[in-house]
């Protein structure tokens, strides 16, 4: 018997590590092989291993591990969600990780999507908010510091995460991200707040689809169950704040936005189908969002980013040739 089979009579899968437990789940969600360390390879070549290693740079972990189990237990993560342009990942992961902070804590999760990013706090998250480091990044855009990425749309910051049904953890993380906007932003310290929550739904961690597309909206993860809660739970935590503040809905130009971001979790070995959603909010002065005609949206990197001359060179060579031709005049000819 060779090595190999040996070690599947001896380890069978009841009995793996808790480790390799969650690889096979992020491999079942994946759907795709993860790579191995050397201690856990099964014998692979060395071409194979030097392939694998330029992988390890991103946490191979389910959606579930990355945005509930991580923190102090009480629902705080920090991460950010971003829209990319699709075969451009691996671009976008790179500009998204330079406008973070490479010394950041924040480290690439590997999602089952195309078109989308997800960055990770490692160990739960760090005193600055995802909201806060978001901020940061289009400032350098805006600022010329940061050349931006014309692969990389929008960043959703998140600062925290529930899973649908969980109206305790609804309502802890919503009043930790109230709390953290008012002691940033002066603007949310008013005795005046209008707030907006704006609903995305992600499919396999996907971009967001119509409803028509996906579940019925009047589900417990839809969106005229969510929001309305969502909005509920932040009424009430802006009151718990300041009791004279006057707290109301407006969509067209509000001074608070909350993202909530529906993520469909794959069930895994004796998991079932679930649904997380990961909240962060953010005010106006911070910069991070738009009002516009459409709607509420985070602001776009590729519009705030400059636009950058990829013309190859013997098309500018040739067309500088044909510009030259066309303004001799004929008496040059003669």
């Amino acid at each position: 018997m060779t090595s190999r089979g040996l070690r599947g009579v001896l380890a069978p899968k009841s009995m793996s590590s808790p480790s390799a437990r969650l690889r096979d789940a992020a491999e079942a969600q994946m759907r795709r092989r993860a790579p191995r360390d050397d201690a856990d390879d099964d014998g692979g070549d060395a071409k194979r291993a030097r392939g694998a290693g330029e992988f390890r740079r991103f946490a191979y972990a389910t959606l579930r591990a990355t945005l509930l189990e991580r923190g102090d237990g009480d629902g705080a993560v920090r991460a950010v969600f971003a829209t990319c342009r699709q075969s451009r990942e691996k671009s976008a992961t790179a500009a998204l990780r330079r406008m973070l902070g490479e010394d950041s804590a924040y480290a690439p999760v590997k999602l089952p999507a195309r078109g989308a990013l997800l960055m990770a706090a490692s160990g739960g998250g760090s005193a600055r908010t995802a909201t806060a480091t978001v901020k940061r990044a289009l400032d350098d855009v805006r600022g010329g510091k940061d050349e931006g990425s014309e692969f990389l749309y929008k960043m959703y910051p998140i600062d925290g995460a529930f899973e649908v049904g969980d109206e305790d953890g609804m309502r802890a993380c919503v009043e930790r991200v109230v709390r953290e906007t008012r002691a940033r932003s002066e603007g949310a310290r008013s005795k005046s707040i209008a707030f907006a929550v704006v609903y995305n739904k992600r499919v396999d961690s996907t971009a967001s689809v119509s409803e028509e597309d996906t579940d019925a909206s009047d589900v417990a993860h839809g969106r005229a169950v969510m929001v309305p809660k969502i909005a509920k739970a932040c009424e009430r935590a802006f009151k718990d704040a300041d009791a004279e503040c006057e707290v109301s809905v407006n969509l067209k130009d509000p001074n608070v936005v909350v993202f909530a971001q529906i993520f469909t979790a794959l069930p895994s070995g004796d998991e079932k189908k679930s649904y997380i959603v990961a909240i962060g909010a953010a005010a106006k002065d911070d910069g991070v969002f738009e009002a516009k005609a459409k709607g509420v949206a985070p602001a776009s990197v590729s519009a705030l980013s400059p636009r950058r001359d990829d013309t190859p060179k013997w098309m500018l060579k040739k067309k500088a040739l044909a510009q030259a031709a066309t303004t001799v005049s004929d008496d040059e000819h003669r």
